[in-house]
């Protein structure tokens, strides 16, 4: 009884976390990056190699697929975005109290803050997106960095970094933080250490699988072609001149401000790479914007730390108009569940509200499942890749959708590797705008149709 009442706090806050992620537990396979993960790693549980034997584009680090190969299902992978979102609570709860602890107002409202910005659907929280799980080690990171535990810091980045490729910017920021704050020749070898090993680890286990160590770094650096729609360089040369101005006014504003607005000037950077307005990319975000209000109504000089705190606020504010990020609906969220509860909706509308395409994607993928043995492969011109995975089929060669395809131009490889293994069925997407006339033809030398589902043409191996 005396632990419940210690840790009451602490514990409220993990309820409202659950109560609010609930729904998200029964969302359909509706969510092309989820599926795309899920698609990917059912071929790693089958026992291809990533990267090599099939892959995404742009790819990320290994650890979003291993997470989804150990998930199997969405609900098993929203579970441990739950689970994980639940230590990220714990872990800004313990950083705001580590710098803030006697004021309770602003631990306990920071960690509220913190729950709403990353469990409503309003930043895309409800979705299993690598933010959601590069996020937490991160944070956790910054807390240890705080602490002098460089090792374990380093540790930390490395696996945020091993889940997305954004990462490097909150390691540029520890890294200056570092410089600016903890001048420690033995902490900076810990840390770059701790960074580097296990990096290293997953180059040499991938190496050990037949994926060159080039090969593995130009895979997991393929979101790097993003940056090319939204140029970096002006965005680095304000985000350095910011920095080195936190650094001239390092005496007065304070060490946490200082902490505060050098993580979140980079997380920004980090999070606007691309240049794409999903509001998913900004959950990189949201605990340096709390710890940077908390560092700014608190301590000595607070005029000046509140302009300087309100200039990078003012960043985040006009980086978010400039490219027109509109948060997802939440109202609307809870209520559609709260019908389909009820029964005042039938599961067929409940999966149709997340997309259209999702009563004809479970009939197809039904259909496809009876139709075929478990060691068939089948093939898929469109961007479905929710219907491999409740098939429980692989598709034919490395990749799982048509933009894939385009993306790489690989037309020519995509009709060799069919002609090499071709599919018990392949279905064309009469929705799909993309173009493959090499890949109608070839169907209508060797398949024949059989059915259609909604707009989706299926055809048999003759």
């Amino acid at each position: 009884m005396r632990l419940l009442v210690k840790y009451e706090g602490l514990i409220i806050l993990l309820a409202a976390t659950v109560i609010l992620r609930l729904p998200s537990l029964f969302e359909p396979y509706w969510y092309g990056d989820e599926q795309i993960y899920l698609a990917i790693s059912q071929g790693v549980r089958k026992g291809l190699v990533l990267y090599r034997d099939i892959t995404d584009y742009p790819n990320k680090p290994p650890l979003i697929y291993l997470l989804a190969a150990a998930a199997g299902s969405v609900f098993w992978f929203k579970f441990m975005l739950l689970m994980w979102n639940a230590m990220h609570v714990v872990v800004v709860n313990l950083l705001l109290k580590k710098l803030w602890g006697e004021k309770k107002w602003l631990v306990w409202g920071g960690s509220g803050a913190f729950i709403l910005l990353t469990s409503l659907p309003m930043l895309e929280g409800n979705i299993a997106n690598g933010e959601m799980f590069m996020s937490m080690p991160v944070t956790l990171a910054m807390l240890l960095l705080w602490k002098a535990q460089y090792s374990a810091a380093g540790l930390m980045l490395a696996l945020g970094f091993l889940f997305k490729i954004p990462v490097a910017a909150d390691i540029a920021a520890a890294g200056l933080i570092f410089w600016v704050c903890r001048h420690s020749f033995k902490g900076i070898i810990s840390f770059g250490l701790g960074l580097a090993v296990p990096i290293a680890v997953v180059v040499g286990i991938w190496y050990g699988m037949g994926v060159a160590p080039i090969d593995l770094v130009k895979n997991m650096l393929g979101s790097s072609g993003y940056v090319t729609n939204y140029p970096l360089a002006p965005r680095l040369i304000l985000v350095t001149g910011l920095s080195l101005g936190v650094y001239l006014m390092r005496k007065k504003l304070g060490q946490e401000l200082v902490w505060a607005g050098l993580w979140l000037m980079w997380a920004l950077l980090g999070a606007t790479l691309s240049g794409r307005p999903y509001p998913h990319y900004f959950i990189q975000i949201v605990v340096p914007v709390i710890v940077t209000v908390g560092a700014m109504l608190t301590g000595k000089e607070k005029r000046l730390k509140v302009i300087v705190g309100g200039i990078g606020l003012a960043l985040v504010a006009v980086t978010l108009v400039t490219l027109k990020v509109k948060p997802y609906p939440v109202m609307a969220y809870y209520a559609n569940f709260g019908k389909w509860v009820a029964g005042q909706r039938v599961f067929s509308d409940y999966v149709a509200s997340f997309d259209r395409r999702m009563p004809r994607n479970y009939e197809l993928a039904y259909y496809l499942k009876t139709h075929t043995g478990p060691g068939e492969r089948i093939y898929i011109w469109g961007n479905q890749p929710d219907v491999y995975v409740m098939a429980e089929r692989l598709p034919v060669g490395k990749l799982v959708t048509s933009f894939h395809v385009e993306d790489l131009q690989a037309y020519a490889a995509t009709m060799e590797w069919l002609n090499h293994d071709p599919p018990a069925y392949v279905v064309m997407m009469a929705d799909e705008p993309r173009g493959f006339e090499e890949l109608k033809y070839w169907v209508d030398q060797y398949y024949v149709e059989t059915d259609t589902i909604g707009e989706a043409k299926v055809y048999k191996k003759l």
